[in-house]
Protein backbone atom coordinates (compact mmCIF):
# COMPACT_ATOMS: atom_id res chain seq x y z
CA UNK A 1 0.00 0.00 0.00
CA UNK A 2 1.04 3.59 -0.68
CA UNK A 3 0.12 6.71 1.30
CA UNK A 4 -2.23 7.90 -1.46
CA UNK A 5 -4.27 4.67 -1.75
CA UNK A 6 -7.21 6.18 0.14
CA UNK A 7 -7.45 8.94 -2.49
CA UNK A 8 -7.72 6.33 -5.24
CA UNK A 9 -10.46 4.61 -3.22
CA UNK A 10 -12.38 7.90 -3.33
CA UNK A 11 -12.11 8.01 -7.12
CA UNK A 12 -9.11 10.33 -7.37
CA UNK A 13 -6.49 10.21 -10.05
CA UNK A 14 -3.27 10.60 -8.11
CA UNK A 15 -0.31 12.09 -9.92
CA UNK A 16 3.13 13.08 -8.73
CA UNK A 17 4.55 16.47 -9.51
CA UNK A 18 6.79 18.86 -7.65
CA UNK A 19 5.80 22.52 -7.50
CA UNK A 20 9.45 23.42 -6.99
CA UNK A 21 10.03 21.95 -10.48
CA UNK A 22 7.40 23.58 -12.75
CA UNK A 23 8.42 21.40 -15.70
CA UNK A 24 6.76 18.43 -13.90
CA UNK A 25 3.31 20.08 -13.89
CA UNK A 26 1.95 19.99 -17.50
CA UNK A 27 1.99 16.21 -17.93
CA UNK A 28 -0.06 15.80 -14.75
CA UNK A 29 -2.90 17.97 -16.08
CA UNK A 30 -3.59 15.94 -19.23
CA UNK A 31 -7.18 14.66 -19.14
CA UNK A 32 -7.97 16.51 -15.90
CA UNK A 33 -10.87 18.95 -15.60
CA UNK A 34 -10.53 19.98 -11.94
CA UNK A 35 -7.52 20.85 -9.80
CA UNK A 36 -7.84 20.68 -6.02
CA UNK A 37 -4.75 22.36 -4.64
CA UNK A 38 -3.92 21.94 -0.97
CA UNK A 39 -0.16 21.85 -1.39
CA UNK A 40 2.32 23.74 0.74
CA UNK A 41 6.04 23.54 1.24
CA UNK A 42 7.71 21.70 4.07
CA UNK A 43 9.55 23.64 6.78
CA UNK A 44 12.96 22.87 5.29
CA UNK A 45 11.96 24.24 1.86
CA UNK A 46 12.10 27.90 0.83
CA UNK A 47 8.52 29.14 1.21
CA UNK A 48 8.64 31.30 -1.91
CA UNK A 49 9.77 28.43 -4.17
CA UNK A 50 6.75 26.17 -3.56
CA UNK A 51 4.01 28.40 -2.17
CA UNK A 52 4.45 31.29 -4.59
CA UNK A 53 6.49 30.36 -7.66
CA UNK A 54 5.10 26.82 -7.79
CA UNK A 55 1.49 27.97 -7.36
CA UNK A 56 1.87 30.64 -10.04
CA UNK A 57 3.25 27.99 -12.42
CA UNK A 58 0.38 25.62 -11.56
CA UNK A 59 -2.29 28.30 -12.11
CA UNK A 60 -0.73 29.43 -15.39
CA UNK A 61 -0.48 25.85 -16.61
CA UNK A 62 -4.07 25.10 -15.56
CA UNK A 63 -5.29 28.11 -17.52
CA UNK A 64 -3.19 27.24 -20.58
CA UNK A 65 -4.50 23.65 -20.55
CA UNK A 66 -8.15 24.66 -20.20
CA UNK A 67 -8.79 23.33 -16.69
CA UNK A 68 -12.51 23.82 -15.95
CA UNK A 69 -12.36 24.30 -12.16
CA UNK A 70 -9.63 25.15 -9.68
CA UNK A 71 -10.12 24.69 -5.93
CA UNK A 72 -7.52 26.45 -3.79
CA UNK A 73 -7.07 25.87 -0.06
CA UNK A 74 -5.87 29.01 1.67
CA UNK A 75 -5.65 30.24 5.27
CA UNK A 76 -8.37 32.00 7.28
CA UNK A 77 -7.66 35.74 7.67
CA UNK A 78 -4.55 35.58 5.48
CA UNK A 79 -5.40 39.05 4.20
CA UNK A 80 -5.12 40.46 7.73
CA UNK A 81 -1.61 39.21 8.53
CA UNK A 82 0.87 40.26 5.82
CA UNK A 83 3.65 40.12 8.42
CA UNK A 84 3.39 36.30 8.41
CA UNK A 85 5.18 35.10 5.24
CA UNK A 86 2.95 32.09 4.49
CA UNK A 87 -0.22 34.11 5.05
CA UNK A 88 1.02 36.88 2.79
CA UNK A 89 1.85 34.36 0.05
CA UNK A 90 -1.54 32.62 0.39
CA UNK A 91 -3.31 35.97 0.03
CA UNK A 92 -1.17 36.92 -2.99
CA UNK A 93 -1.97 33.53 -4.52
CA UNK A 94 -5.70 34.14 -3.98
CA UNK A 95 -5.39 37.44 -5.83
CA UNK A 96 -3.32 35.88 -8.63
CA UNK A 97 -5.94 33.16 -9.04
CA UNK A 98 -8.71 35.78 -9.12
CA UNK A 99 -6.85 37.73 -11.81
CA UNK A 100 -6.27 34.55 -13.86
CA UNK A 101 -10.00 34.38 -14.66
CA UNK A 102 -10.01 30.61 -14.08
CA UNK A 103 -13.30 29.24 -12.77
CA UNK A 104 -12.21 28.79 -9.16
CA UNK A 105 -13.16 28.65 -5.53
CA UNK A 106 -10.94 29.55 -2.59
CA UNK A 107 -11.52 27.80 0.72
CA UNK A 108 -9.93 29.51 3.71
CA UNK A 109 -9.16 26.94 6.37
CA UNK A 110 -8.50 27.78 10.00
CA UNK A 111 -6.46 24.59 10.38
CA UNK A 112 -5.38 21.57 8.41
CA UNK A 113 -4.85 18.17 9.96
CA UNK A 114 -3.45 15.23 8.08
CA UNK A 115 -4.30 11.88 9.63
CA UNK A 116 -1.77 9.78 7.82
CA UNK A 117 1.96 9.68 8.18
CA UNK A 118 3.75 10.33 4.90
CA UNK A 119 7.16 8.95 4.14
CA UNK A 120 9.64 11.81 4.10
CA UNK A 121 10.55 11.15 0.47
CA UNK A 122 6.94 11.03 -0.75
CA UNK A 123 6.22 14.39 -2.39
CA UNK A 124 2.61 14.71 -3.45
CA UNK A 125 2.11 18.36 -4.22
CA UNK A 126 -1.47 18.32 -5.46
CA UNK A 127 -4.13 15.85 -6.40
CA UNK A 128 -7.13 15.72 -8.67
CA UNK A 129 -10.62 14.41 -8.01
CA UNK A 130 -13.43 13.64 -10.42
CA UNK A 131 -16.05 13.29 -7.69
CA UNK A 132 -16.01 13.91 -3.95
CA UNK A 133 -18.54 12.35 -1.61
CA UNK A 134 -19.25 14.55 1.40
CA UNK A 135 -21.11 13.00 4.30
CA UNK A 136 -22.65 14.33 7.50
CA UNK A 137 -24.24 11.77 9.81
CA UNK A 138 -26.48 9.47 7.79
CA UNK A 139 -26.82 11.83 4.85
CA UNK A 140 -24.36 12.37 2.07
CA UNK A 141 -24.10 14.71 -0.87
CA UNK A 142 -22.24 13.94 -4.06
CA UNK A 143 -20.36 17.01 -5.21
CA UNK A 144 -19.24 16.71 -8.79
CA UNK A 145 -16.05 18.68 -9.25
Amino acid sequence: PTPADFLRDWGAIVVNADLSKPETIPATLIGIHTVIDCATGRPEEPIKKVDWEGKVALIQCAKAMGIQKFVFFSIHNCDKHPEVPLMQIKYCTERFLQDSELNHITIRLCGFMQVMSWKRSFRVRFFFLHCLNLGIGNSSVNWQV
